[in-house]
């Protein structure tokens, strides 16, 4: 499938789903991780894998890939405000 009719398919699905709210504390107990920044009852809007693009109250995760390792960039992350 063309890459331009995923987005669309994307943005479609997107429209139909409702959100599902979450809290930091949700997140840290179904991963066994912990808190950083920000308490356990901070709620999570935006979801962000790209520390450039953080913003106040943003939850960042860090991810591993092969050729940028996510957990090089916490710091930057928490700087923005995540």
């Amino acid at each position: 499938m063309p890459r331009w009719r995923c987005a669309g398919l994307a943005r479609r699905f997107h429209e139909r789903v409702t959100p599902v709210p979450l809290t930091a504390g949700d997140v840290a107990a179904a991963v066994r991780g912990q808190i950083v920044s920000g308490g356990i009852s901070a709620p999570i809007g935006r979801i962000s894998i790209d520390s450039r693009g953080v913003a106040p109250g943003d939850f960042f995760v860090a991810i591993r890939g092969e050729r940028f390792d996510g957990h090089h960039f916490v710091a930057a992350a928490l700087a923005a405000g995540a």
